[in-house]
């Protein structure tokens, strides 16, 4: 009698973020139907597939604005998914949107309980199953970058 496979289904992601963001985009199959742009991001590979995406992404985060002001220029001490890791051969969390998820943005106050750990305010970007928690306005900032980029290539990559 064999083992049937073990497979795991993950809902939700939460990546924390602080500090200057990087990322890679990779465009394939351009200008065909099996066009991806993939977003290498830390540990996370998301794959879009379609401008529209890409797009949708971008505006959530403009959305987000008016509660990243309220945040610190720049946190430090704080683990961050700040860049790529050059030993990195794969992506730890590997997501494909579909469709245009519904999405939800706030402002969340830091807190300080007694014999626990402080936890800092943050802005939290909730879009289908996967949340960023920004930290500082740099990784705000940066990060509304890197989906501007992607909305950019996102234009020439998927067919109309």
């Amino acid at each position: 009698m064999s083992t049937p496979p073990v497979t795991t289904q993950i809902v939700s992601v939460s990546l924390a973020i602080a500090g200057e963001q990087r990322a890679r985009l990779s465009a394939v199959n351009v200008g065909t139907r099996e066009a991806e742009l993939h977003l290498l991001w830390g540990s996370l590979m998301l794959t879009l597939t379609s401008a529209v995406q890409a797009e949708h992404l971008r505006s959530v985060w403009l959305h987000a604005g008016v509660n990243a002001r309220r945040l610190p220029m720049a946190l430090g001490g704080l683990r961050t998914l700040s860049g790529i890791d050059p030993r990195l051969e794969h992506p730890g969390v590997v997501l494909r949107l579909w469709a245009t998820p519904e999405w939800n943005v706030g402002y969340v106050e830091g807190s300080h309980p007694r014999g626990r750990a402080a936890s800092p305010a943050h802005v939290s970007i909730r879009i289908g199953g996967l949340t960023w928690n920004a930290y500082d306005q740099t990784a705000y900032r940066s990060s509304v970058g890197i989906l501007a980029q992607a909305a950019r290539v996102s234009e020439t990559t998927f067919t109309r």
